[in-house]
């Protein structure tokens, strides 16, 4: 384990107090608190789930289609024999902003009120410019994690024995990890798990506020999570 075997923590009678994680971190907190009951107290998953389900699973095959359908893409060796081209960051970086936020986002011009002058503006400026310097192979080690995580019979056996206090805050428009998804798999497998929703048209990025705009999000994060250790914050949004 990380903090274990890296760090050389001793956790023996003295477990985390808290396991916070965001998106694949939220994935990550919960494995942790199946697979290390004796080392977690509690985790918050925020907009994150502890399995790929199938939805998921088909945005995340769509991104991995348009970087691996590159000419330099060597399907044997699962490698680039040459300099991908930038235009598959740009595809990729489109794709994400169908999912990324949630449609209301786009329904009501939410990107308007954080300074875009457009919508084409929104998607270049925080979607492509955003993907524009990633690593390819390293997009795709991740979408290969991400996917690894099959909602399997022995997985889900695990949720339930999860001993660790759970708070899970997935958002009401986050199309990856659907709130009503979550409260059929997690929230009710996963014993005495709390199911507060983040209410927001951000989507997934709800979960991820520190972009100005996200404000409410922001406090409504903090507060629920500082209720659950038990140091309720008053907030003045």
């Amino acid at each position: 384990m990380l903090l274990t075997g890296k760090l050389g923590l001793d956790l023996t009678g003295s477990p985390l107090a808290l396991v916070f994680g965001y998106s694949m971190g939220a994935m990550q907190a919960l494995s942790w608190a199946r697979q290390f009951p004796a080392e977690v107290s509690a985790a918050v998953a925020v907009c994150g789930a502890a399995v790929c389900g199938g939805y998921n699973h088909v945005f995340l095959s769509a991104l991995d289609a348009t970087l691996t359908a590159d000419p330099s893409w060597d399907h044997q060796i699962g490698a680039y024999t040459a300099t991908p081209n930038p235009a598959n960051l740009r595809a990729f970086a489109r794709i994400y902003a169908g999912w990324g936020v949630g449609s209301t986002f786009y329904r009501d011009e939410v990107w308007r009120s954080v300074g875009f002058s457009s919508l084409e503006d929104f998607l270049v400026r925080s979607y492509e410019q955003g993907f524009g310097s990633s690593f390819e192979p390293d997009l795709l080690a991740q979408l290969t994690t991400w996917k690894s995580t099959t909602p399997d019979p022995a997985r889900l056996a695990g949720l339930g024995m999860i001993t660790a206090r759970v708070l899970l805050m997935p958002c009401t428009t986050d199309r990856y990890f659907p709130v009503d998804e979550i409260a059929s798999r997690e929230a009710a497998l996963i014993p005495g798990a709390r199911l507060v929703p983040i209410d927001s048209p951000w989507g997934h990025r709800a979960g991820d506020p520190g972009r100005p705009g996200q404000e409410v999000e922001n406090a409504f994060i903090r507060n629920q999570v500082h209720a659950f250790l038990g140091h309720p914050l008053q907030s003045s949004l």
